[in-house]
Parts: C-alpha cells; structure tokens; sequence
C-alpha cells in the first residue's frame, strides 16, 4: 500500500525527524521524502508507528517512483533509530549519505555492508548498536564523526577505508570487544576520547601521518600493552591521553612532541619503560603518577623539560619509590643541568645517554660501597665489595649508587 502525504501534513511521530519540508511518500515498509528540485529522495522513517518495535529486516529502493517520476534514493536520515528488533539493512549503491542517528540504538544488528557509494557517516550514526560485529568504512570516507560507533560494544574488527583523515570525538568510545587498531594511513587527527574504554584494545599501530592525540584519546584501554608515539605527531599530547592502561609496559613519544598533557600516563600501574622524545619542552602535572613500577627513564631533550609540579608529595610527577629506584638517562651534555633541576633532580640515579661511562681502573668507585657487575647480556655477575669481585678478563657493566661505568678486565 502506497501512501502520499504533502509538505503541510503534521511531521510524523514515528521515526521521521522533524523536518516539514519536501513531499513524504510511503512504500513498503519505508517513509521516503523526495526533493523534486534535486531529483532524489531520502529515507527519513518507517511507514507505520507499529514497525519501529516490530521490524526485523529492511531494503532501501535505490529509487522511487512519485507521480510517473523517478528520483534516485541518495541518503539516510534517523530513519531506523531505535529499532529493537531490527537485524538487517540492504543499502543500495545510490546511497552518499547515511546522517546522524541514522542506526542509533539498534541493539539486534549484526552487521551491515555499506556500499561504495557511500561518502559521510554522520554523528551517532550507529551509536549503541551493540550486537554490530564488524564493520568496512569505504574508501569514499574521509571522516570517522562523533560518537559514530560509540558503545559497540560488540564491534571486534574495522576496516578503515584509504581516505580517513580524522577520528573524532568518542567515535568509538566503550567498543569494548576492539581488540587492535590500525590507524589509517592518511589519518592526521584521533580525537578526545575516540576510543576511551576500549578495554579490549592490544595493539595500535600508529600511522607516519598521525599530527594530533586527543584528550583520553585511549584512556581505560586496560589491555594496551605498548605505545610508540611517531614522530609525526607535533601537537601537544592530550590530557589523560593513555591514563588509566592498567597493562601498559611501555612507552615510546616521538622526537617531535613538544608538550606532554596533564595525566597522560597517569594510573599506569605496570608501565616499566618510558622515552621521551628530543624536542619535549614541557610536562603537565602529574603526567606519570601513580605509576609505581617504572624502572627506566630516558629523555633525549637536551634541556631538561619544564615540569608542572605542586609542592606536595600528593601531586608529584613521579611516584617517590621512581625517584628512588629507577634510572634517568639524558643526554651527556646535561646531566648536571638534569641533577641540577628541581624535579629531574629528584631521580637518585641518573646516568648519561650512554648509559655507561668507560674505565680501566677502580679509582671511579668509592670502595666502601657495594657495587653490581653485570655481563654486557644484562646477566648479573656479582653483588657486594668491588675489592671481592675477583672478575675474568672480559667486559662488565658496574653500577655504584648513581654511577654506571664499564670496566675491561685484562
């Protein structure tokens, strides 16, 4: 049953967003509004108040037929929000645009193939549809918008087509089942919180485009295991940008950030390694509190980074037990402008960029103190008295307090 309703007709309440303009025309299941100007048509809604909570299965018309014209069927539009039932959409190759909210809230589908046709997604697109499994962003895609695929949390694979140039805001924030990511290769922007909560989420991989980290743009991804930050990133990394990864070991930020935001890494709880990159300058607060199991600093940046940090313990940019135990290394030129500063200084054991310093002799050693000798495989050799170490011929590592020399036995 065909139905036709003009422009002045009260806008529907079922599924068809306010918009009175245009003419509705009603087919099979589906509300279209066609644009006699353009010659197209938009799916807006269903055909019938009682379909939204009963609707399993849907096909757009590629085109339709209005008063002996026909007019190609060229978007989407809220038109299945809230569709409990709903499992499956065939979607024509007519189709540019699928607008905001357009699959919001439809907890049954699966999956859904969008053809190649297909140019924008808009917000909320497909926000909440936690049964969705997997999902192809064509190649006509240059933007992943806001809250797209927000609460997914069913979505463990995407595909990203070859002209995503940005992730925006909560794009896939809480896609709990993600379980890695490969940044698109022309993506330049990840949003705030784009995929904050992906608890799931092992492995990314980041692109040599990539300019800008957003705030909590991986916040709570608690399976994240290691970050290297590319050097193509220049922008300030956001706040909070990795906080709360509780599996993350370790940390590599690229030669060319030159801010680092409050709590980027804070509550990092098994982060152990940690680089800094050359051109940092600057550090929020308490970019690494909480983070009591870092063993080994490095900052290339040749002046130590200016660090935000409160005059109580409570705020610190370090945990008291890093600055006790684990090793600053800078590069050689200066490591006495790094003892010398008010937070770097606070390290214990600060080495330079070599990591070592050459020796023949003992006279580098202070001999009342215990050393550890190490083989250059990292294997401890010995721990107690430099005088009682009675060492082959070879090569070792001897670390004393905030000394690390090597020393040729002959």
């Amino acid at each position: 049953m065909k139905t036709r309703l003009m422009l002045f007709i009260a806008c529907l309440s079922w599924s068809v967003p306010a918009i009175c303009s245009g003419i509705y025309f009603g087919t099979g299941d589906l509300m279209y509004q066609i644009f006699p100007d353009a010659g197209n048509a938009c799916v807006i809604g269903l055909n019938g108040p009682s379909l939204q909570e009963t609707i399993k299965s849907a096909t757009i018309l590629s085109e339709v037929n209005y008063e002996g014209k026909k007019f190609t069927v060229t978007s989407i539009d809220n038109a299945f929000n809230h569709c409990p039932c709903l499992e499956s959409v065939t979607i024509p190759n007519t189709i540019t645009s699928i607008e905001g909210s357009s699959f919001i809230g439809c907890p049954m589908l699966k999956s859904i193939s969008l053809p190649p046709s297909v140019t924008r997604i808009g917000p909320r697109a497909f926000e909440d549809c936690t049964g969705l499994t997997s999902i192809s962003i064509p190649d006509g895609i240059n933007e992943i918008e806001p809250w797209c695929f927000s609460g997914c949390g069913s979505l463990s694979s995407v595909r990203f087509g070859n002209a995503v140039g940005s992730i925006k805001t909560e794009a896939f924030r809480f896609c709990s089942s993600l379980k890695s990511l490969i940044v698109p290769l022309e993506c330049t922007s990840i949003g705030t919180q784009a995929f904050e909560g992906c608890t799931a989420l092992q492995d990314v991989i980041f692109n040599e485009e990539l300019a800008e980290i957003g705030s909590s743009a991986f916040g709570s991804c608690t399976s994240l295991k290691s970050i290297v930050i590319p050097p193509s990133v220049q922008e300030r990394l956001g706040n909070a940008a990795f906080q709360y990864c509780d599996s993350l070991v370790s940390v590599t930020v690229g030669d060319y950030v030159p801010v680092m935001g409050s709590y980027c890494f804070q509550y990092c709880k098994s982060l152990k390694t940690v680089v800094l990159g050359s051109s940092l300058r600057e550090m929020g607060y308490q970019v690494f509190q909480f983070c009591p199991g870092i063993e080994s600093v490095t900052v290339k940046a040749v002046a130590p980074p200016f660090v935000y940090e409160n005059e109580t313990a409570q705020f610190d940019q370090f945990d008291q037990i890093v600055y006790d135990t684990a090793v600053l290394t800078v590069p050689a030129e200066s490591i006495e402008a790094y003892r010398q500063h008010d937070v770097w200084g606070k390290f214990r054991h600060i080495q330079s960029a070599s990591g070592i310093d050459e020796v023949i002799s003992d006279s580098a050693f202070d001999v009342s103190i215990p050393v550890d000798v190490y083989l250059l495989s990292g294997e401890k050799v010995f721990e107690g008295m430099m005088k009682d170490s009675s060492l082959q011929p070879g090569t070792y590592l001897i670390r004393q307090g905030d000394i690390a020399v090597k020393k040729i036995v002959r």
